[in-house]
């Protein structure tokens, strides 16, 4: 058996309710593992992921955090014991008192203490369907619809890998690779056999449904196969898009306008697949300056390069597979 824990730390002063510093377990006075937050580099963030138990904060729970690095874990925040693990092997012939010490950078500590021992009886097996993959080794899968392969440091824990079409009336069926339960650490290529005409080739995207969101990468195609990266597993399907995104100016903004008692203009862009790549201004043939905060609202606010007179705006906005809308507003400032 192996443990993780629900635990936070107060301040004095102060009722929220903060991150632990460092958590250990002991059997029987002996360590055996556990972790202290001490350093974490940026490239080690995702790795929060092999830190909790995934399913269950998947699902709606809590934070439940793992005193035991996980197999594919590496380096990062946890010490265990030599010749551990972070596993206990319960016996029915031995009690194993446990206790499990939680404390914070200015080492208050609070200590869980129980005890646990095994029963004797027959060893309950489940049988699992589907090729293993494994934590530190590359995991391959293939068939003839779909294919992909892992580096060894994308996976934190073994399992049997399920995949399934989902039944669909489409030419370009949707299928499901494993399910969103499963964390993955980094990028890997999916390819799709594709059923579309070849000049289609380029407009084509594939569709990834994981943790109830939805994105698209553009698919680049080869010999019929069309491939992008996720680090997620989920429900996947290749798209034709050959929609432009639609631009639409706000807050009054049209053509034709006097700005002259106005301090910006903005619009708002949308695409199907609600991917904008790329969204250019030109004033009088000149770039100017949109900004955007992540959401589909470009705004330009009056500056210097917007002289009194009259000016024409030109919008040209594309999306991952290219399809390209172009407005052209004249106005008076």
């Amino acid at each position: 058996v192996s443990f993780a824990i629900s635990a936070f730390d107060k301040y004095t002063g102060s009722t929220n309710q903060n991150g632990i510093y460092s958590a250990l377990l002991f059997n029987n006075n002996k360590l055996i593992s556990g972790f202290e937050m001490d350093s974490i580099s940026y490239d080690e963030t995702r790795y929060l992921n092999a830190h909790i138990d995934f399913k269950t904060k998947n699902n709606g729970g809590p934070f439940l955090q793992y005193l035991f690095p996980l197999p594919g874990y590496r380096n990062g925040i946890y010490r265990t014991a030599k010749g551990e693990n972070g596993n206990i092997l319960l016996r029915s012939d031995e009690e194993n008192n446990i206790a499990i010490i939680v404390s914070d950078a200015e080492g208050n500590e609070s200590t869980l203490k129980f005890s646990i021992s095994g029963t004797a009886g027959e060893e309950n097996r489940r049988t699992f369907t589907g090729p293993k993959f494994e934590p530190n080794n590359i995991n391959v899968f293939e068939n003839d619809k779909v294919s992909f392969y892992m580096k060894d440091s994308a996976v934190y824990d073994s399992f049997h890998f399920r995949f399934r079409e989902i039944v669909s009336a489409t030419l370009n069926p949707p299928f499901q690779l494993q399910d969103d339960e499963i964390p993955v650490q980094q990028y890997y290529p999916i390819k799709i056999k594709g059923q579309f005409n070849i000049e289609d080739s380029g407009k084509v995207e594939m569709k990834m449904v994981s943790h109830n969101r939805t994105k698209y990468r553009k698919a680049s195609y080869k010999n019929g196969w069309y491939e992008a990266s996720f680090r997620d597993f989920g429900v996947f399907q290749l798209v034709l898009d050959k929609v432009p995104p639609v631009v639409r100016p706000l807050w009054g903004f049209h053509d034709g306008s006097n700005v002259s008692g106005m301090k910006q203009i903005a619009f708002s862009a949308i695409d199907n697949t609600d991917e904008i790549v790329d969204f250019t201004g030109l004033l009088d043939g000149q770039w100017l300056l949109f900004s955007n905060d992540k959401g589909k609202t470009f705004t330009y606010r009056f500056d210097k390069y917007c002289t009194p007179g009259e000016h024409t705006l030109e919008l040209i906005v594309k999306d991952i597979v290219g399809n390209e809308t172009r407005k052209t507003y004249r106005f008076t400032n």
